[in-house]
């Protein structure tokens, strides 16, 4: 376990660049993923009355 905590914390130290927060790819296919395994489609189109669900767009 300690090995573990020093490996880390020599990675958060010494490591220039996370892709894992990266806005611009990542992050939006994170996003796209959860919104797809999500009941918000289904929320949006019985709920809220918008017909295309998640590919509404709003102006």
């Amino acid at each position: 376990m300690k090995k573990l905590s020093v490996c880390l914390t020599f990675m958060m130290i010494f490591c220039t660049e996370i892709y894992a927060w990266d806005d611009g790819v990542t992050h939006p296919l994170i996003t796209e993923k959860a919104v797809e395994n999500s009941g918000l489609d289904s929320y949006l189109q019985d709920v809220l009355n918008f017909d295309s669900g998640i590919k509404t767009e709003i102006e």
